[in-house]
C-alpha cells in the first residue's frame, strides 16, 4: 500500500506568511461539498454570461455565500493551518480581507484537482 505524504504549501497574506495543509480525504470530501454549494451555482452563471462577472454573477455569489456556515469556514482555516480552533477568533480579529484572501488560497489549494478538471484554475 502508497502511503502518502499530506502536502504542504506556503501563502503570504498581507504581512503574514502561512503555511497550508492539505486537508486529509474525508475532510477534503466533506468541504467540498459544502463550497460545491456556493462554486456550482455561480459557475453556472458564469458559464451562462460567457465568463463576464455580470452583476448577476456577483448577486449569486454574494447570496451563496450567506448560505454558508460560519464555523463551517473556521474549522476549514483551522484545520489547513493547524490551528488550534480556541485561536481563531484572536488570530482574524478585524482581518477580514486577509482571513477571505486566505480562505481562497486554502480552497485553491486543497481542490487545485477539481478546479483543474472543470477548467477554473484561474478563480
Amino acid at each position: 500500500m502508497n502511503v502518502r505524504k499530506t502536502q504542504l504549501s506556503e501563502t503570504r497574506v498581507r504581512d503574514k506568511s502561512y503555511t497550508l495543509t492539505q486537508f486529509d480525504a474525508l475532510k477534503g470530501i466533506k468541504y467540498l461539498k459544502k463550497i460545491q454549494k456556493l462554486l456550482v451555482p455561480v459557475w453556472a452563471e458564469l458559464v451562462n454570461s460567457e465568463g463576464k462577472i455580470t452583476p448577476e454573477v456577483i448577486t449569486l455569489a454574494s447570496e451563496k455565500f450567506y448560505e454558508m456556515d460560519e464555523n463551517d469556514i473556521k474549522m476549514m482555516i483551522c484545520d489547513a493551518l493547524c490551528l488550534n480552533p480556541n485561536n481563531f477568533e484572536t488570530e482574524f480579529a478585524g482581518e477580514y480581507i486577509a482571513m477571505f484572501n486566505l480562505l481562497k488560497e486554502i480552497i485553491m489549494f486543497n481542490f487545485q484537482d477539481v478546479f483543474t478538471q472543470l477548467g477554473l484554475e484561474e478563480i
